[in-house]
């Protein structure tokens, strides 16, 4: 007997659609309390309802992604059983568990329920949430939520995470970008990236955009772009070392590279490369390599060695397992592909990927989503038209 029928006809998938919808609606009141000066976190109960929602109804269909599920939890759990009275802040551990075990069970559920139906409560999911995004930024440049820097500097509105925030805005232009290609979506989510104020989310958005147009262009083309890149760096750099300017950030390079030791990868990571020799080079400990310490005070923002440190190795390479086989199973599409290779790439550079929830609904959208596919058929459909009609 099947447990489970259409979704229209499924009080539990239509319960999962609805808090979907909801998402980031409750971390917005959640930033909300804590600016307030209440510490009071709507979030964490909310998603817990939801993996618990999420891995019935994946229990119901697939035997195999439960299994992976339940080896990733029962894995945390023996890191709480072994590091129990070592870990300093307990409950910042269990957060941060339920925060990378969410990506794979959310991705699993997506892929069971929407990935070959249900697209329009799919679009409905991402596009809701994209206007609570605006809603906020909208809300931030009002005056109303926090600042992303200290400084004063850039605007998050009451999203906590800044990270979080620019990674969301990366996966929508995405999303949105990859069904018409139009470049307005490029300057939406470009000046969105500017407002929160973090260079890599600017970059990413950019970088996806180059790789795409390349990729599209036919050999002729792909030639005149490169040779056109190649000629206005070249450009750039004759004006730019030319100028003041130059000696005054070449000043400034010397200056970050003699207070990192003269080290690049540090001066690029802001210490955290150093960080992270500094972090394994203690005494080792086969239970402490295997199953980790815990995620404590020592944080390096490189997301593969964080979990490393806190999970162990095991927890680790599952995870790393996981995006690669994202990235695997989506080679075929170009989209997902360069957006998959991007988001893992800024998880090695600038951290906060893995334990971000906040973009995990548009992360596991894109790489269920079919319209990218639909759309290349669209085109191809449209140029045979038009073809005849030439011909015509």
């Amino acid at each position: 007997m099947k447990l489970y029928g259409y979704a229209e006809k499924n009080i539990l998938v239509k319960l999962i659609y609805y808090m979907f919808l909801g998402y980031l609606v409750i971390d917005m009141i959640t930033g909300g309390l804590l600016l307030s000066g209440k510490n009071i976190s709507l979030s964490i109960p909310y998603k817990v309802i939801i993996i618990c929602l999420c891995i019935a109804a994946i229990a119901a269909k697939k035997k195999l992604e439960l299994v992976y599920i339940l080896g990733l939890i029962i894995l945390i759990c023996f890191t709480f059983l072994l590091n129990g009275k070592e870990i300093v802040d307990m409950n910042l551990t269990v957060k941060m568990a339920l925060r990378i075990i969410m990506y794979p069970i959310v991705f699993y559920y997506f892929k069971l329920y929407y990935e070959h139906s249900r697209q329009k409560q799919l679009k409905r999911i991402v596009t809701f949430n994209n206007i609570v995004i605006m809603v906020n930024m909208f809300l931030a440049i009002l005056g109303f939520g926090y600042n992303t820097y200290n400084s004063g500097d850039g605007l998050k509105g009451f999203f906590y995470d800044a990270n979080a925030l620019s990674a969301s805005v990366f996966c929508l232009f995405v999303y949105f970008y990859s069904k018409n290609k139009s470049k307005i979506y490029v300057v939406i989510y470009v000046l969105l990236a500017i407002l929160i104020g973090t260079k890599a989310a600017m970059l990413v958005i950019l970088l996806f955009y180059l790789f795409d147009t390349i990729w599209n262009a036919r050999l002729r083309d792909k030639i005149f772009m490169s040779a056109f890149i190649i000629g206005l760096y070249e450009l750039f750099v004759n004006l730019f070392m030319s100028s003041d300017i130059f000696d005054y950030q070449m000043q400034r390079y010397k200056y970050i590279l003699s207070t990192n030791g003269n080290n690049v990868l540090d001066a690029l990571t802001s210490r955290r490369y150093s960080k992270m020799l500094d972090v394994f080079s203690g005494r080792f400990n086969i239970m402490k390599f295997l199953f980790g310490h815990g995620y404590t005070s020592v944080v390096i923002e490189l997301d593969f060695f964080d979990v490393l440190y806190a999970y162990g190795i095991i927890v680790a390479v599952m995870l790393l397992v996981f995006y690669l086989y994202i990235i695997y199973i989506n080679r075929n599409c170009k989209e997902k592909f360069i957006f998959n290779i991007l988001y893992l790439i800024l998880s090695f550079v600038t951290g906060h990927i893995w334990f971000n929830t906040t973009s995990l609904v548009f992360f596991c959208a894109i790489n269920v989503s079919d319209f990218l596919e639909k759309d290349e058929n669209t085109n191809k459909i449209k140029n045979q038209k038009r073809r005849q009609v030439t011909n015509g």
